[in-house]
């Protein structure tokens, strides 16, 4: 289980760049704009979920950064904005429906399923099935009720500060 926050998205970037290999290798015409659509997806929603955690970790603070997913805990109760971007962020990543990740994945499985790569189609399902854990690990912590004293911050109060 991983508990670093950064490396749980940076290990999420190997599965998504996984995902725009098995789109690659289905060598068809329409796979050159399902991989720029998936990489433009995945591109805006990390950049979201990374920029979070960087508003959390403020360089201001001596407390360092807010690496580990304990140091979100509550992060709804002080924050709701950044969480509700967050959480976004998040359900995209993992594919959810309603969510520019749902889509890019859905084409994805298309791409593979067209070219009849169903052991590719199938790792997709799986890795997409494997990440969804850990991303509402995350969100049920950001959720849960605060700790005591809050050690990691954004600065310039962002957000809605209760």
């Amino acid at each position: 289980r991983q508990h670093n926050i950064k490396r749980l998205l940076a290990y999420s970037s190997i599965a998504h760049i996984g995902y725009v290999l098995a789109i690659i290798s289905a060598v068809k015409v329409e796979s050159a704009g399902f991989v720029s659509l998936y990489m433009a997806v995945y591109a805006f929603t990390t950049i979201g979920a990374f920029g979070v955690v960087t508003i959390m970790s403020s360089p201001y603070k001596r407390q360092g950064e807010a690496e580990l997913v304990e140091n979100f805990q509550g992060m709804f109760w002080q924050r709701p904005v950044l969480t509700a971007v967050l959480t976004v962020m998040l359900l995209s990543l993992a594919g959810i429906p309603l969510t520019a990740g749902f889509i890019s994945k859905f084409f994805a499985i298309f791409a593979t399923v067209s070219a009849q790569s169903w052991w590719l189609t199938a790792m997709i399902i799986v890795g997409s099935a494997i990440s969804l854990y850990y991303y509402l690990n995350l969100m049920v912590t950001l959720f849960r009720r605060p700790q005591e004293v809050q050690p990691h911050d954004a600065v310039n109060h962002w957000g809605i500060q209760a």
